[in-house]
């Protein structure tokens, strides 16, 4: 285990992930988080890792074929909703998402193997 037993992924390219600034979810979100472990003064309490990016093979295993490239297709566009109306699509979602989804199965990983009691992805 390392010295520290938690763990934060972050990273521009984690942060790029949010739903506009309509959204609750909006792209500020990530920075606050940040700033909030600054004010505290625990920086140095955690480990630092980068964000890591999911191929395509494993988004497959949660989601078909036809949802992965909608969405593929609307973070070109830039337009249009993933769902029911909740959630909106802006260009480059696809990434930022397939970020998320990497980075969360990456600290997963890294606490099942003992590296880490504890983690975020913020």
């Amino acid at each position: 285990m390392s010295d520290s037993s938690v763990a934060i992924i972050a990273g521009p390219s984690l942060a790029d992930y949010h739903f506009g600034e309509a959204h609750a979810f909006g792209p500020q979100r990530h920075q606050a988080f940040l700033d909030g472990i600054e004010q505290l003064g625990i920086q140095g309490q955690f480990d630092w890792l980068s964000p890591v990016r999911c191929d395509e093979q494993c988004l497959q295993r949660f989601h078909n074929r036809d949802f992965i490239d909608k969405v593929r297709q609307a973070s070109k566009l830039g337009i249009g909703y993933l769902d029911q109306g909740d959630t909106p699509a802006r260009t480059g979602i696809f990434e930022a998402a397939s970020t998320v989804v990497g980075s969360v199965i990456d600290m997963v990983d890294r606490i099942m193997q003992g590296q880490y009691r504890r983690g975020f992805v913020p």
